[in-house]
């Protein structure tokens, strides 16, 4: 009983995997050389993430992008790593930020 048991669950995770292999969308990518990100065409939600290693950052080009018409929408901000690291960018960006349409996250 246990072994058609096996063979009936490697049959279904056989066919889901066929199944989610067929049904895959073709994802294609918009490269920004200004910010050097890679960004995919045909999401419907955009965002980004970004801390001090992105450097100085014009939010006002961010807000302006168009992707298929579809603006950048939220912006995941760096604020701290581990115990006793702040990033040093998160209070101009957020200020940045807090201007803007583009939600943030933390």
């Amino acid at each position: 009983m246990k072994k058609w048991g096996l063979v009936l669950f490697s049959v279904i995770i056989i066919g889901l995997t066929v199944f989610l292999t067929l049904n895959q969308k073709n994802i294609t990518h918009i490269f920004y050389s200004s910010f050097g990100v890679i960004i995919p065409s045909n999401t419907k939600l955009l965002g980004i993430d970004v801390s001090h290693h992105q450097g100085n950052i014009n939010w006002n080009e961010v807000e302006e992008m168009k992707i298929d018409g579809d603006t950048i929408q939220f912006a995941y901000l760096k604020v701290t790593q581990g115990t006793n690291h702040k990033d040093r960018k998160y209070k101009k960006n957020r200020k940045e930020l807090d201007k803007k349409a583009i939600k943030v996250g933390v």
